[in-house]
């Protein structure tokens, strides 16, 4: 027997507490379920803080003589489902620790006996504790929940509810609530075989305003489609012919939702049918779809536009304010009385926040709030014009008065969920409200880590720590990468040493810096910066200034730059904002005029030189889905289609003779290359392997320069999302925040 140490009642680490006497763990305040095994290893652990706790010991405590189990498989199972719980992963751990060939360690900082008892922690959430497996487990609610309610110094009271009449109770109760009510929470996990998609252009969750429906987006095999969930169910189904959504959101009525797809704003019926194309946007960071049909949603380093949903021609509605540094105009919500809510990037940090104006007069604005994240608004109970500002303040969700009539805050903000996680590139808090007191929110941003794999998808090696990144290009010598790190400014390039694992930062200022680039020799990297994006270069030594190279109202990102250095290839959006080309840019002193490498009837991007520079691939949706083909350089011939069955992303192999691009179930192909004097003959794609993929428009391979292994992006496993039925309750019980 191994020594055993008395366990306190209580514990604490970070915000989690431990009721080990009544097998309870709470994060916040909020009672957390963890089925026993997981639970057990826990309070093993913190018997024992700092040291090691092996197999053997966890094995001989929580699995008794006589017990058969394949041990290794659900001791390792078992360790997951803690670390999901706890919101940390195996490679990033902030409390379990894993010590290779020997156990695992608790490595947080524990207090022992809180002095706060539990049951009386301010604010704290009665729980939804499923009455079958924990949704962890299932990715399903279970049909009957029993909420438990606790009061202050008095004696429990119990409520048991069945799903089915959540959201009814919740819209009953929400608008009478009496003084004494609390408000619950419960999880939900991702689909059966599924993740819940977190990428910069594939991501979202939203409530219908009704209350009763989750929409969210997930990914299943690599494919990112559309969810939708009733609230009263017991699973979700994915709605068909949504593959490629992102960013949905509800009509006024909660029969319909809109969601961007292939670089189109849709709609699809909650009742059913294909869904219907309302205009062409390219990409489109958020929208909201108000009582008179109308809809409103930002674009990729523009203004706000808006159109009808029957469909027409999208109208500006907002200006991009250039002596202000503004970038983006997005994330917008249309609130009561006409008037309407947006977030601003700019590359003037005091600029950057949420603003509020009158579809009326949409040019007269007023900054609410400078902060690096989009706010909702909750209309109050009586008065929809009256409500709360919800917004982030750090890693807090916090909501604060606001009178829309007048456009202004008052009082302080009050804290109601900690940690909130937020898209920090565009700026969106992933969170969801309704009308009826429903609140939804995730709360952490899964990290990516650089994985070396083989050309069968093996993993053989990691790369730097994980980080939340959105772009990334290996050097021509393959030893190092240069990477977007985002950032609560929006986003910074990081250089990362692929043999030390170091990573150093290249660019430091507010705004986004993204499509980075490297020159042949590799000493000097180009990327996209300032508003609108314009190319920029800057010596990759870091020891001189940035220099501009292009000056365009348009929207510019460079994709490469040839072997020989005499050409730059880059993407240009037109005006509207829905369509992009490549264009040419000689690099020969003397001669820097740019020119359009084919003609913008298309969306045609992600263009990549042939490593002889007699070659282009490119991406184009001529055909209405996104196929990859080459073309001749320097003049184009006639392109031949590489791709069967769509592909994006193409990269060329090392000496030319094949490329790979991305199937659109994620799949990395090879496609072998005849290529003679003026002539290319493509064989049949070969798959390689599946590609964790979490957006569209953001490369996640690259070759490396020996031919046998790729550089990829992986995402860890995101979390579940977190519902507060009767969220306004909470405001009462939280102290101000100052």
């Amino acid at each position: 027997m191994w020594p055993q140490y008395p366990t306190p009642a209580r514990l604490a680490f970070g915000p989690f507490e431990v009721n080990a006497a009544a097998g309870e763990l709470l994060k916040s305040g909020v009672r957390i379920r963890l089925s026993s095994q997981p639970f057990q290893i826990l309070l093993t652990l913190l018997a024992h803080p700092g040291d090691v706790v092996t197999s053997e010991q966890l094995h001989e405590q929580i699995w008794p003589d006589g017990t058969f189990v394949d041990f290794e498989h659900g001791l390792h199972a078992a360790v997951n489902k803690l670390r999901r719980v706890l919101g940390e992963s195996a490679e990033n751990p902030r409390y379990v620790e894993t010590v290779p060939g020997r156990g695992y360690r608790f490595i947080g900082a524990v207090e022992r006996d809180p002095r706060t008892p539990i049951s009386s922690r301010s604010g704290a959430l009665p729980t939804l504790v499923p009455s079958s497996r924990p949704p962890q487990d299932t990715g399903e609610l279970s049909p009957l929940a029993h909420f438990k309610l606790r009061r202050r110094g008095g004696t429990a009271a119990a409520l048991t509810l069945a799903l089915g009449g959540l959201s009814i109770w919740a819209a009953a109760h929400f608008r009478q609530t009496p003084a004494d009510e609390r408000a619950f929470s419960l999880q939900i996990a991702s689909p059966d075989g599924s993740d819940f998609a977190f990428g910069a252009n594939s991501s979202g969750i939203s409530l219908s305003p009704d209350g009763k429906m989750a929409a969210y987006i997930a990914t299943d095999k690599g494919n990112t489609a559309l969810w939708v969930r009733p609230l009263e169910g017991t699973s979700a189904r994915r709605v068909a012919g949504t593959e490629g959504a992102s960013l949905p959101f509800w009509s006024p009525n909660s029969q319909s939702i809109a969601f961007f797809a292939q670089g189109k704003l849709q709609r699809v019926e909650l009742a059913g049918g294909a869904p219907q194309t309302i205009c062409e946007v390219g990409l489109a960071p958020g929208g909201s779809w108000g009582s008179d049909g109308q809809i409103l949603f930002g674009g990729w380093g523009s203004s706000l536009f808006q159109v009808s949903a029957s469909g027409g021609q999208p109208k500006p509605l907002t200006t991009l304010n250039a002596s202000r540094g503004e970038v983006f105009h997005y994330w917008p919500q249309i609130l009561p009385g006409g008037r309407f809510l947006y977030f601003v990037r700019s590359h003037k940090r005091e600029n950057t926040g949420v603003y509020a104006a009158s579809l009326a007069n949409p040019n007269k604005t007023a900054q609410l709030l400078a902060t690096d994240a989009n706010a909702l608004y909750a209309p109050g109970a009586h008065d929809d014009r009256k409500g709360h500002l919800l917004w982030l303040r750090g890693a807090t969700l916090v909501a604060q008065d606001f009178d829309v009539d007048k456009l202004k805050l008052s009082g302080v903000p009050h804290p109601v969920a900690d940690p909130v996680a937020r898209m920090a590139v565009h700026g969106q808090m992933q969170v969801a409200v309704s009308a009826t007191g429903l609140l939804m929110y995730s709360p952490s941003a899964p990290l990516r880590q650089l994985t070396w794999v083989d050309r069968t998808g093996k993993p053989i090696g990691t790369a730097g720590e994980p980080t939340l990144s959105a772009h990334l290009q290996l050097s021509p010598d393959g030893r190092r990468a240069v990477v977007t790190r985002v950032n609560p400014d929006g986003g910074d390039l990081w250089i990362l040493d692929l043999e030390r694992g170091v990573w150093n930062r290249f660019t430091s200022k507010p705004g986004i810096n993204i499509y980075a680039i490297w020159s042949p020799d590799g000493r000097t990297i180009l990327y996209a910066s300032d508003a609108p994006f314009n190319l920029f270069r800057k010596d990759a030594s870091g020891a001189n200034g940035e220099q501009r190279l292009t000056q365009s109202p348009n929207p510019q990102f460079p994709m490469d730059w040839s072997r020989d250095g005499r050409f730059i290839l880059y993407e240009e959006d037109n005006a509207s904002g829905d369509r992009r080309s490549l264009w040419v840019l000689p690099v020969a002193p003397g001669n820097t005029k740019a020119r359009p490498y084919l003609p913008a009837r298309f969306n045609q991007y992600m263009g990549r030189f042939s490593p002889d520079t007699r070659w282009v691939a490119f991406q184009s949706d001529e055909s209405g889905r996104y196929e990859v083909y080459i073309d001749a350089f320097p003049e184009p011939r006639g392109k031949v289609r590489i791709s069967t069955g769509g592909g994006v992303l193409p990269q060329w192999a090392p000496g030319g003779r094949k490329l790979y691009y991305v199937s659109p179930d994620s799949m990395l192909m090879s496609v072998s290359l005849k290529l003679g004097t003026g002539s290319l003959e493509p064989a049949a794609p070969q798959a390689l392997f599946r590609l964790p993929m979490q957006d569209a428009d953001i490369n996640p391979y690259e070759p490396a320069p020996d031919g046998q292994r790729f550089l990829v992006v992986a995402p860890e496993h995101a979390a579940p999302l977190t519902v507060i039925v009767n969220w306004p309750a909470l405001l009462s019980k939280a102290p101000n925040a100052q």
